[in-house]
C-alpha cells in the first residue's frame, strides 16, 4: 500500500470545467483519492475555473506551456489523458513521455471509432439528423467500395494507432467497446497493440 500511496496520478483534460466534477473527468481523480492515491486535474487555463475549489488540485496552464518543459517539472508519475477520439493528441503525448511520465489513454467512446465500424452517430436514423454533412457521410458509408472507404480513414486510423502505440495502456468503458476497439486495431493490421487495451468501467455510467 505504501508504494501505491506514494504515486501521483493526474488526469489531463484540456476542456475541463466545474460541471465535469460530477462526470468521469472529475470522478476519476476523486476515486483515486478515495483509494489513497494522490491525484489532480491538469487542464488549459480558463475563466470558469477562477473560483473553482474542488477536493483535488487543479493545475492550469496555457496550451503552449504543455508543449514546453511542463511535463518535466510536473510531479505526477502517471498521466491519464482523457480523450474522445476527435482530435490530434500525439504531439502532447510525446511531450508527456519525454517528461518521464507513464501515460494512460482513456477513450470515452463505444470503440466504434472508424472504418470498418460505423461511428455511433450512424445509429441515429438519418431523418433525425438531416444536415448536409450527415447526408454525405451516410451516402459514403453505403458505398460498396471498401478500399475507397479505407483510404478515407487512413489518416485518422494512423492518429489513433499512434496514440495507443505511445501510451503505456489504453482503457475503455465496456467489454463491447473493448471488442470494437480491438476489431478496429486488427482491421488496420495493428493486432500487436491489443495487449495494451483494457476494459475499466466508467465511474459515471
Amino acid at each position: 500500500r505504501n508504494k501505491v500511496t506514494s504515486m501521483k496520478i493526474s488526469l489531463f483534460f484540456d476542456s475541463y470545467r466545474p460541471y465535469h466534477e460530477s462526470k468521469d473527468p472529475g470522478q476519476i481523480p476523486l476515486g483515486l483519492m478515495d483509494n489513497g492515491v494522490d491525484s489532480s486535474v491538469i487542464t488549459v487555463s480558463k475563466k470558469e475555473l477562477e473560483k473553482y475549489n474542488p477536493k483535488f488540485e487543479v493545475t492550469q496552464q496555457t496550451i503552449g506551456e504543455f508543449y514546453g518543459d511542463f511535463w518535466l517539472e510536473n510531479n505526477s508519475d502517471t498521466i491519464v489523458t482523457y480523450h474522445a477520439c476527435v482530435k490530434s493528441n500525439v504531439p502532447l503525448m510525446e511531450k508527456m513521455k519525454s517528461g518521464g511520465k507513464k501515460v494512460i489513454l482513456k477513450l470515452d467512446c463505444d470503440g466504434k471509432i472508424g472504418y470498418p465500424l460505423h461511428r455511433h452517430s450512424h445509429r441515429v436514423p438519418l431523418r433525425e439528423r438531416l444536415t448536409i454533412t450527415d447526408v454525405v457521410s451516410e451516402a459514403f458509408w453505403r458505398l460498396p467500395f471498401k478500399s475507397l472507404k479505407k483510404r478515407k480513414h487512413v489518416a485518422f486510423a494512423s492518429e489513433i494507432t499512434k496514440q495507443i502505440e505511445l501510451c503505456n495502456a489504453t482503457i475503455i468503458e465496456s467489454p463491447e467497446a473493448l471488442a470494437n476497439l480491438n476489431y478496429f486495431l486488427a482491421a488496420w493490421d495493428r493486432s500487436d497493440l491489443i495487449r495494451k487495451t483494457h476494459f475499466i468501467p466508467n465511474p459515471v455510467t
